[in-house]
């Protein structure tokens, strides 16, 4: 069950930001909705005194609304298989909280950016995040979400936004890319170093790693994104006599 463009898929009052509980309950449990509603109020009456009833937009018939938070409570209490993939799931994502996986932090910001480079995210965003609060600051972190763009992009549209993030994406590779290629030669260079250091380079072994060093100085060398690097890295081979 994807849960990235959830205002795609349910009603959202866009005054409250309150989500439709039967539109998510039918999302997940398609069979009967109006069955399973009844069950979670009768099995879970604090959960449904969560809830808030009213017309969507001001249209159709009042119906039971709830935020974010209440709605993927609803989820985990649903029966059926998507409801047990989303458990699943949100119990994989809670141990790598737990134990501290930083690959975390980078899924995060890239799904931000994802989510402002068009306008379902952004609705998506608004609906997850509008009652979530900064600790220090209390200021509403769906407040904060469009001021986190570049100032040229506060009024951009959905397409430059978009584009912006695309960018984004290949300058991060490129950046990586560019580390990447740093580390190796600096490794490279510092066994050469070491062995020469301790009298253990021998002439066949120098050529082996004069010519990796070669390889790691040569490799895409017409990237944009790596010419400063590049630059550098001849300048450091020049004084080992090494020609790209």
């Amino acid at each position: 069950m994807d849960l990235t463009n959830i205002t795609a898929t349910i009603r959202v009052d866009t005054a409250t930001q309150l989500g439709s509980v039967m539109d998510v309950i039918a999302m997940v449990d398609p069979g009967n909705p109006s069955l399973s509603l009844s069950r979670l109020i009768k099995g879970v009456p604090d959960l449904i005194e969560k809830c808030k009833k009213l017309k969507i937009n001001g249209k159709g018939n009042v119906t039971p609304v709830a935020d974010a938070k209440t709605l993927i409570e609803i989820v985990w209490l649903l029966p059926g298989k998507a409801a047990r993939e989303f458990r699943r799931t949100s119990a994989k994502t809670v141990c790598r909280v737990l134990g501290g996986d930083l690959s975390l932090a980078e899924e995060i910001e890239a799904h931000h950016h994802a989510q402002q480079g068009s306008d379902e995210g952004q609705a998506a965003q608004a609906l997850m995040l509008a009652d979530s609060d900064d600790s220090d600051h209390g200021f509403p972190v769906a407040k904060r979400m469009k001021s986190s763009l570049p100032d040229e992009l506060q009024l951009a549209t959905a397409e430059q936004r978009s584009a912006y993030y695309d960018c984004w994406m290949v300058q991060r590779g490129a950046d990586r890319k560019m580390e990447l290629q740093k580390r190796q030669f600096d490794n490279t260079l510092y066994f050469l170093s070491e062995m020469r250091r301790q009298s253990i380079l021998d002439p066949a072994l120098r050529v082996v790693i004069i010519d990796n060093l070669k390889k790691i100085l040569c490799q895409d060398a017409t990237s944009p994104a790596l010419a400063a690097i590049a630059d550098l890295l001849r300048k450091t081979s020049r004084r080992l006599r090494v020609g790209c």
